[in-house]
């Protein structure tokens, strides 16, 4: 069978095409009131090629992994599992199986984790390595190596560990909490945010929040670096790179706000 590495990629690109899509569906009410926009235009043709590509990064990875199982079939490797698994504890296998099947559960999922900076930041499960640990990636990415390497994510990456892009981080399941999602309203207008345009796996800037559109779920931003502006909806603005933790959780991240304040 394929490695769950494997899986978990194409779980990945199975999600980001899925949000793609649900994104490019906002855009498409939103243009049906304002078929004229330019900004709304040029994201829904960007938006429309990020999904093609990653469409066909997934029927790729899906085939390769199909000659891998034909190939294990071929060389009889299937058979040496099974017989191997006839020396098992049966009551040992269910409880392996029980616990993998939730672990598989996570695979997807948006959750907080700790980086080796200390910080703390969200992520996105997508694969769980045994039963103690997962592979995660950054949700909202600020720099060139916290994003995913999209050739990674099709098996096609030549760089291994001196690729300047993510390959995923190994987190150990304990340490994972859970994804604490931003509910935006008018009160946040002229916030200070992260937000990205285009693909929602490109990089994150640092923006304004200009206006929300409670109707809508999007909102307006004014990105700091170059003055440009975007309709955006939720999933494609954060209020800070870090993820928020709450005094309970025995700390709360304010070096953003911090550092916007020396600036």
């Amino acid at each position: 069978m394929a490695s769950e590495e494997d899986r978990a990629l194409e779980n990945l690109l199975d999600i980001q095409i899925k949000e793609q899509k649900e994104s490019l569906s906002a855009i498409d009410e939103a243009l049906a009131s304002d078929p004229s926009d330019p900004e709304l235009l040029s994201l829904h043709e960007e938006l429309s090629g990020a999904i093609k590509e990653a469409e066909e990064g997934l029927l790729h990875l899906k085939r390769a992994r199909l000659l891998q199982e034909a190939d294990i079939v071929l060389h009889g490797l299937s058979h040496a599992a099974g017989v191997k698994a006839e020396h098992q504890d049966p009551l040992a296998n269910e409880l392996e199986l029980e616990k993998s099947e939730e672990n598989k559960d996570l695979d997807g999922s948006r959750c907080r984790f700790r980086h080796t900076d200390g910080r703390w930041y969200n992520g996105r499960v997508i694969g769980v390595e045994g039963s103690d640990s997962a592979k995660i990636t950054f949700l909202s990415p600020t720099s060139e190596s916290m994003m995913m390497c999209k050739f990674f994510m099709q098996q096609r990456c030549r760089f291994g560990s001196s690729c300047r892009l993510s390959h995923g981080l190994d987190v150990p399941l304990s340490s994972l909490k859970s994804y604490d999602q931003t509910e935006w309203n008018q009160s946040m207008v002229g916030s200070k945010i992260w937000a990205v345009s285009g693909s929602k796996y490109d990089l994150w800037r640092k923006a304004e929040l200009e206006s929300w559109d409670d109707e809508l779920q999007v909102g307006r931003v004014v990105f700091r670096d170059d003055g440009s502006s975007a309709k955006l909806g939720s999933d494609a603005m954060v209020l800070s790179e870090y993820a928020q933790m709450t005094d309970d959780e025995g700390e709360y991240v304010e070096e953003e706000e911090e550092e916007e304040e020396e600036e």
